[in-house]
């Protein structure tokens, strides 16, 4: 009998020990509801390589692959989903919380229908951003996303926040304006001159290049071969005027000559010349017509003062005869 009190005392002091250190572990007023929490954890991710590769404004949207990856984390996480598992799935927001001025973004979808478990559940969203003409080209721009969890009882929702970074591209775009009269006439020792302006609708500082096509023969044709100009995204003068000079054939004879004279401006990246845009040709038109005697303008000069001089001669002589019979 006494080996049976004791056993009952060890036993009972057993359970006491135990139940003081349950009594520190977890809260008497909700001991059984906190044993059983489980805490939400939700992790956000994204394509990287999708995210960096640079992309056009204006025209352009890029769509960004994103990952929610939604898991519980408690003492009994692979039990507790097992008493929901007759319910419906967790409802999961998504928002966008914070971007860059010069951008629009939007989720797709914007929320989610998840179930708990301690393995986790990955659903896949697209974050779509274009991105506005007046963004400098390559500036990173920052998305802030906001992931907002509801509780399921001992379940715990809460709110996680991920950043996705991106990049937009150089926009090659330029705005010419010529003269509205591209047809010059001219005489074959003349020069036609054609100005163009150029604004650069770009979004970077640019480098045109001017090429003048089949140049005609006996025709010499000049225009700037590169030209850099600004961009207001920073603050510089987005206008320069070029100027194509031509003139034609000036050889001994008469000339009724006509070249249309075509010129290929070219807009590329100021820093990266390799990334170009497409290319702009423009049309001129120069008729040379009149007679011309090239390296013989001296030689009349010369003839003319001979002349002159003969006719002062002449008349001075005349003069002289005149006053003698006097």
């Amino acid at each position: 009998m006494v080996r049976g009190i004791r056993i009952v005392t060890s036993f009972t002091i057993m359970l006491l020990i135990l139940g003081s250190l349950l009594a520190i572990i977890i809260p008497i007023s909700s001991a059984r509801q906190t044993i059983f929490d489980c805490q939400t954890i939700v992790q956000i991710e994204y394509d990287e390589d999708a995210a960096n590769s640079p992309f056009l404004p204006v025209d352009m949207t890029k769509e960004i692959p994103v990952t929610i990856n939604y898991y519980i984390r408690g003492y009994f996480d692979e039990e507790v989903p097992l008493a929901y598992e007759h319910l419906e799935n967790n409802f999961i927001y998504l928002d966008i919380i914070e971007k860059p001025e010069w951008c629009t973004a939007s989720l797709s979808p914007d929320f989610l229908l998840m179930f708990p478990s301690a393995s986790g559940e990955i659903e896949n969203v697209t974050l779509i951003v274009k991105v506005d003409e007046n963004v400098h080209a390559f500036d990173i721009g920052t998305i802030k996303i906001e992931v907002r969890v509801q509780d399921m009882r001992v379940i715990k929702g809460g709110t996680f926040n991920g950043e996705i970074s991106f990049n937009p591209g150089y926009l090659p775009l330029l705005d010419l304006n010529v003269p509205s009269d591209t047809v010059k006439m001219i005489g074959p020792l003349d020069t036609a001159k054609f100005d163009i302006d150029i604004e650069n609708l770009g979004n970077a500082k640019t480098i045109v290049s001017s090429n003048v096509l089949d140049i005609p023969d006996g025709w010499i044709v000049t225009i700037e071969s590169e030209t850099v100009i600004g961009t207001i995204t920073i603050g510089d003068s987005p206008n320069r005027r070029i100027s194509l000079i031509v003139r034609p054939p000036y050889d001994f004879g008469y000339h009724n000559d006509r070249e249309v004279i075509q010129v290929s401006l070219t807009p590329s990246y100021f820093e990266d010349p390799a990334l170009a845009g497409e290319e702009y040709l423009l049309t001129f038109i120069v008729q040379s017509k009149g007679f011309s005697t090239p390296g013989f303008e001296a030689v009349f000069v010369i003839i003319a003062l001979i002349g002159v001089a003969v006719i002062a001669k002449k008349t001075k002589l005349k003069s002289g005869k005149g006053g003698s019979d006097a």
